[in-house]
């Protein structure tokens, strides 16, 4: 609580203000729909098995907090100082943690997000590999290699499913391994093409030099990973 009546958006933005975040979009949701949309959480919550622990969002979005947050923020401020036992502080936030709040506050959203779009790479080459891009023309690009059409033709089909195996385990089973595994095959098929098909440099769609980024997005990821 404060002196001072304050909407939620308005708690939000100073946190963000506090945190040397830009002002982020927030749309107004009719006070109905929240609370239906609390009650429907708690109906789930409810459903959930005994040992099954119930996530902290789902078990936040209950009506009577909900309630809270209607009633206001506005107290006495001396009372609240007597009760402290010192004056309210002025900052939102102890001015060395502000950083560290930031880099988490952007981590909690941004990881899941590279995750995904990382995984939806993988799964979209393994689906166009293994028969929208026209065979004949994945075979002919395989062909400087040297290999019979019918390795090359394994080959395809393995690279397939290999794509599609790392999509699914960046999805549900992210750990250091499969980041050093990724990071290794994508370097492999990097030597491989520079061998036999250095063109591919010069292309301008950059199908290697794109290969860049996601290195550098599988070192983050690395860096970050707590699994090994």
């Amino acid at each position: 609580v404060g002196p001072q009546v304050m909407r939620f958006t308005d708690m939000l933005a100073r946190y963000r203000t506090a945190m040397a975040l830009p002002p982020a979009f927030m749309p107004a949701v009719p006070r109905a729909l929240m609370y239906t949309g609390a009650r429907l959480a708690q109906a789930l919550a409810s459903c959930l098995p005994a040992r099954v622990r119930v996530p902290h969002w789902l078990a936040m979005a209950a009506p009577a907090n909900l309630d809270l947050l209607f009633a206001g923020n506005d107290a006495n401020a001396s009372a609240f100082e007597q009760l402290l036992g010192r004056p309210q502080r002025q900052s939102w936030f102890a001015p060395d943690t502000a950083d560290a709040l930031r880099r988490n506050a952007v981590a909690a959203w941004s990881l899941p997000l590279m995750r995904l779009a990382l995984a939806l790479v993988w799964l979209l080459t393994a689906l166009v590999s293994a028969g929208i891009f026209p065979q004949e023309q994945s075979l002919a690009l395989l062909a400087p290699i040297g290999l019979p059409q019918s390795v090359n033709l394994l080959l395809l089909y393995s690279a397939s499913a290999l794509d599609g195996l790392l999509g699914l385990a960046t999805l549900f089973a992210p750990s250091r391994k499969l980041w050093w595994g990724q990071i290794g095959l994508i370097l492999g098929y990097t030597v491989i093409i520079s061998l036999f098909l250095p063109d591919f440099w010069l292309h301008p769609f950059g199908p290697i030099s794109k290969n860049l980024p996601i290195l550098a997005l599988l070192f983050y990821l690395l860096a970050e990973e707590t699994r090994s």
